[in-house]
């Protein structure tokens, strides 16, 4: 059952009454089941609407269209932010959002080896919005972690995903304190290794670049 208010006369088919009416029978369990049905299809029409702004621009089919790629991020940053109102997500929330919604847009090659230079251009050109949307250590770490998950299941990007990160990394979405964490306590288990693997020299290059501002810190 998708949604639980086809079953209540018409004019109380909303959230409210249908809240009312569980907690009354003492099912409170019902009322958070559909409040967590409610949320996830929330959740997947936003997904969809960004996926159709990057579409209805056809985005990923343009060359050189700086001003349009611009154009669409700002439009999916503006949608983005009255969605978390509209909604009351976090900022963590809303990234993994805009996520899946980029790499959904997306037409793969069936080649292999142009999936690499898709998925990077994809990132190129709408980093933007996923900057204003990592504003916070914990963004960049939801961000990071959904990653990960993504190239896990989506096994066409899995060898991608230590390009994506460094790629993200030099757009400024990702920062340096954010990929060291990820990647020495805070990544998933699923793919783990392999992951960490992908990711290890720029991990190590950006520790080496700390310890550097740390000493020259301590000479002034």
């Amino acid at each position: 059952i998708t949604d639980l208010t086809a079953f209540f006369p018409p004019n109380r088919r909303d959230d409210g009454s249908v809240a009312r009416h569980f907690e009354d029978e003492g099912m409170p369990e019902l009322t958070a089941l559909h409040a967590a049905t409610v949320a996830a299809g929330q959740r997947l029409a936003f997904v969809r609407e960004i996926e159709a702004i990057l579409r209805e621009a056809n985005d990923d089919d343009s060359d050189d269209d700086e001003d349009g790629a611009q154009a669409t991020n700002l439009r999916m940053a503006k949608g983005a932010r009255a969605a978390m109102r509209a909604n009351k997500w976090e900022e963590a929330d809303m990234v993994v959002l805009v996520w899946d919604g980029l790499m959904q847009a997306v037409n793969w090659p069936t080649k292999p080896e142009q999936i690499e230079a898709r998925a990077l251009r994809q990132i190129q050109r709408h980093s933007d919005v996923l900057e204003v949307l990592t504003t916070e250590p914990k963004s960049e770490i939801a961000l990071l972690k959904h990653m990960q998950q993504y190239a896990h299941n989506e096994i066409r990007l899995t060898r991608v995903f230590g390009r994506m990160v460094l790629e993200l990394y030099n757009a400024d979405v990702l920062s340096d304190s954010a990929i060291i964490f990820w990647w020495t306590k805070g990544a998933k288990p699923e793919g783990k290794s392999g992951f960490l693997k992908q990711t290890e020299a720029l991990v190590k290059k950006l520790q080496e670049e700390d310890d550097d501002d740390d000493d020259d810190d301590d000479e002034e």
